[in-house]
């Protein structure tokens, strides 16, 4: 069963031209969210380094160094949780 949402599958063509440009692609989503793995995977393909970070906290600059180009982010745009 095939459970990516339809603003998911309409922004993969999106990342896959974002992923072309980029030395670093990050994928902002959770870790088991079916619509981030498939952003991950679709930017796999035209990107070598893709990394997956749930929180700004997971951004670290040891995954950004090298990037000469360019550096991008996107989500795949779930709901947002409230804070406890």
């Amino acid at each position: 069963m095939n459970t990516v949402c339809l603003p998911t599958r309409l922004r993969q063509a999106s990342a896959e031209e974002l992923a072309c440009q980029a030395d670093v692609v990050l994928v902002v989503g959770g870790a088991r969210s079916n619509n981030t793995r498939e952003l991950v995977a679709t930017c796999r393909r035209h990107c070598g380094r893709v990394v997956h970070v749930q929180t700004a906290a997971d951004v670290r600059a040891d995954r950004l160094e090298g990037a000469v180009r360019d550096v991008r982010a996107l989500g795949a745009g779930g709901k947002p949780k409230r804070a406890a």
